[in-house]
């Protein structure tokens, strides 16, 4: 899944460079959504690498 993230994370940086090279705000508005994907997974991935630490005690 990490891998999964790490690409999401590059596609929208790829993205967000050709948006505003291209000046196209429907390219850089895809990259925002892209970019704020790759959060969410790291958010609930990071949840639930907790939520596994805390129960290993």
């Amino acid at each position: 899944m990490s891998r999964l993230r790490l690409g999401l994370a590059l596609a929208g940086f790829v993205l967000a460079f050709i948006g505003v090279v291209l000046q196209d705000a429907r390219l850089v508005w895809a990259a925002i959504a892209v970019l704020a994907g790759s959060l969410i997974m790291r958010v609930i991935l990071r949840r639930r690498a907790d939520r596994e630490a805390d129960t290993s005690l």
